[in-house]
């Protein structure tokens, strides 16, 4: 029997993964990904309101609520596309940008020199 290596197919909405062809422990060089995927998490995409929530919450922890201006806020919830982790990783690469340039106030400005363009907001779906 000819067997093919298993197809891994992503769906974008729901960002789950289904395996074809068999399961990865059938493969000896694909055990080690196998024993490290216990548990699925289907995330769907975070509103606009959680995701500044989020922001708000990590840049008051942080210890300086009034790091980031109110509109790059919004500039990076809307990047952020639902998306937790690139809202984190943006600000993250703001941040170590900031203290490089001695920026006492991250703006829209220090965006758009590392990031680029602000986003524009998705027209709502009829």
């Amino acid at each position: 029997m000819v067997c093919s290596r298993p197809k891994v197919f992503a769906n974008r909405g729901r960002k789950s993964l289904r395996i074809a062809a068999g399961s990865l422990c059938e493969w000896p060089d694909l055990q080690p990904i196998a024993s490290r995927l216990r548990q699925r998490l289907v995330m769907t995409q975070a509103d606009a309101g959680d995701l500044a929530a989020l922001l708000d919450h990590l840049v008051e922890q942080a210890g300086n609520p009034g790091l980031m201006s109110a509109e790059l806020k919004d500039t990076l919830v809307t990047h952020a596309g639902g998306n937790p982790r690139a809202l984190t990783v943006m600000g993250d690469m703001l941040l170590a940008a900031g203290a490089e340039k001695n920026r006492e106030v991250l703006d829209e400005k220090l965006f758009m020199e590392i990031l680029g363009e602000p986003a524009k907001p998705k027209r709502a779906r009829r």
